[in-house]
């Protein structure tokens, strides 16, 4: 490549980079901006929203404390009301004189300066009182005013009744002298006196009915003055002041221009693309934490309930033994034998197995690392058709079978796990062990002799059901197997006791006393170190079999572990597999 390609390939890559940095950086300022203004303009939002809040709630409380204070005037007299709307005048004017122009509000609201509006707001406040205190005013002269015809009305019912009565005494004794000069003609009485002119009964006739005339017109008047009276006190009524109220609506027109911009800015916020993601993200928050929270906090408080309530109920229960007459001998690879107290390991990275003339080996086809060439090989599907379904879950499926030849031995290693070790467990004839199938690796067993498996069930068994073990399998001697283990398997006498932990427990035999009994503390169970369980057993007569180290891809998966591989475990675990 010539110089002048090497320099234009140099600038197309500096040019490039150039521009990936100027966008890259385009990008961020643009976003960085656009939080920037929903930021300002949220905030804007929400102190606008806070303050016409804090206005409507002064509003309300100014008007309890004006009605309180307007009830306490209800006594007052008219020269005390006139005093307080003189005040209220003077305070209007000087807060009149003070009030800026509608664009200096204007401006100061977009400055976020909400003082002018309150003032304004205060303003329209003390006006709407003072139009209540020249109410109650007028109505505290009506009344007096009231109270004065009251007292007038009374005074010309007496003077109409007291002419009345003048009207009606005098009617009748004018009555009475007209009946005493009404003659009789022809034994029929006259309606009308019958006197002679110019005589004394004449004259006082004419006198008594002047008289009466007289008083009739005076109690007319009365009566007159009387309904005057009355029609004027229907007029000027039982006047009361309404209570003090200051509806919403009077201070719209103050709040209106913060309602517009409180308008503008949620239009502004959503236009804007940063609040389309700020909604549904705020509104998940608390949902995540929620979910979150019961994550965090329901293995810890089904943990606690297990280990504190279920595990002591366990823990009393007595031990069971599965087989009570079978002989708890067994024989291992290394020498170890059932009159050996300690505990020793049976396993090595590879173990020879030697096969004889009359016996057969089936073993998993990961597991077969060398063998003879003389022998029948071929395969079985599975283990022992009596249990399919175990053999398919314990992946005991697709065994390579060997049967033996003179010489004939395989060697039995793992070659996909570095860390499992391989390890033979022989059992006398009259003996059983108690094996979860899933570590098995192969069986060495006579040509003409099926392999000895008992189920045994425990339905009846309270422990059973709470600690998720119901079924065992029980192998029977004379037979030998081959099972692995993570770095090592021992093989220790139960004696007067002993406990493992339950997630290295490989096998037992099945003649000891067996008994869950609640792990040691607390706090490496809560984490997953531990199983809730340990295993105990005790009887002279008899082993248990265990791994070195619990495969760490096993622990803590029981029932509450890792999903779809925690359920299968847990159903591996309750069938015994």
């Amino acid at each position: 490549m010539n110089p002048f390609q090497s320099a234009l390939k140099w600038l197309l890559r500096i040019a490039l980079s150039f521009l990936v940095v100027t966008a890259l950086l385009s990008a961020w300022f643009m976003i960085q901006e656009e939080y920037r203004v929903y930021g300002s303009t949220y905030l804007e939002l929400m102190r606008l929203k806070n303050a016409k809040r804090i206005s409507e709630e002064s509003r309300e409380a100014q008007e309890k404390s004006l009605a309180q204070w307007f009830e306490s005037l209800q006594e007052a007299t008219a020269d005390q009301l006139s005093a307080h709307i003189e005040k209220f005048e003077n305070d209007i004017r000087s807060l009149e004189s003070g009030q800026p122009s509608s664009y200096d509000k204007s401006v100061a609201l977009l400055k976020g300066d909400l003082d002018p509006l309150k003032k304004e707001l205060d303003l329209l406040i003390r006006k709407k009182t003072l139009a209540h205190l020249r109410q109650l005013h007028e109505t505290v002269v009506n009344r007096q005013s009231r109270e004065s015809a009251i007292i007038k009305l009374e005074s010309l019912r007496l003077e109409h009744a007291a002419a009345y009565e003048t009207l009606m005494r005098k009617e009748k004794e004018w009555q009475a002298f007209r009946s005493e000069n009404c003659h009789e003609i022809l034994g029929v009485k006259l309606e009308e006196p019958r006197v002679m002119p110019f005589s004394s009964e004449w004259r006082r006739l004419n006198e008594l009915e002047a008289e009466y005339r007289v008083l009739f017109q005076a109690n007319q008047g009365a009566y007159d003055k009387y309904r005057q009276q009355e029609a004027f006190l229907k007029r000027i009524g039982a006047t009361t002041a309404a209570r003090f109220v200051i509806p919403p609506e009077y201070a719209d027109h103050v709040l209106g221009s913060m309602d517009e911009k409180i308008a503008g800015l949620e239009l502004t916020l959503q236009k804007s693309w940063a609040s389309h993601f700020a909604g549904p993200v705020s509104a998940a928050i608390p949902v995540a934490l929620g979910i979150i929270f019961l994550t965090l906090m329901t293995p810890l408080m089904i943990k606690t309930f297990l280990y504190f309530v279920l595990a002591p109920l366990v823990s009393r229960r007595r031990a069971v033994c599965l087989m009570p007459g079978a002989s708890g001998s067994l024989h291992g690879s290394h020498g170890i034998h059932s009159t050996d107290g300690r505990a020793r390991s049976i396993s090595a990275v590879s173990q020879e197995i030697a096969i004889d003339a009359d016996q057969e080996l089936l073993v998993h086809s990961e597991y077969l690392q060398s063998t003879s060439v003389s022998g029948k090989k071929d395969t079985k599907f599975l283990l022992d058709w009596s249990i399919p379904l175990t053999s398919l879950l314990a992946g005991l499926v697709t065994l390579t079978r060997i049967r033996g030849a003179s010489h004939a031995s395989c060697v039995i290693s793992s070659t996909k796990d570095p860390l499992s070790e391989v390890g033979v467990i022989e059992i006398p004839e009259g003996a059983a062990v108690v094996i979860q199938p899933r570590y098995l690796v192969g069986i060495v067993k006579r040509v003409d002799a099926p392999i000895s498996i008992t189920r045994r069930w425990q339905l009846k068994s309270l422990n059973a059901w709470l600690t998720l073990q119901i079924r065992y399998f029980i192998f029977h001697g004379p037979t030998k197997l081959i099972v692995k283990g993570c770095r090592g398997i021992r093989v220790e006498r139960a004696a007067a006791g002993r406990g493992i932990n339950q997630a290295a427990m490989i096998g037992f035999s099945a003649n000891l006393m067996y008994a869950p009994r609640r792990c040691d503390t607390f706090v490496p169970y809560l984490r997953g170190k531990q199983e809730l369980f340990n295993d105990h057993f005790s009887g002279e007569d008899g082993h248990f079999i265990y791994e070195e180290m619990p495969n760490e891809g096993k622990k803590s998966t029981l029932l509450f572990g890792r999903g779809l591989e925690g359920l299968l475990d847990t159903f591996m675990r309750i069938f015994g597999i």
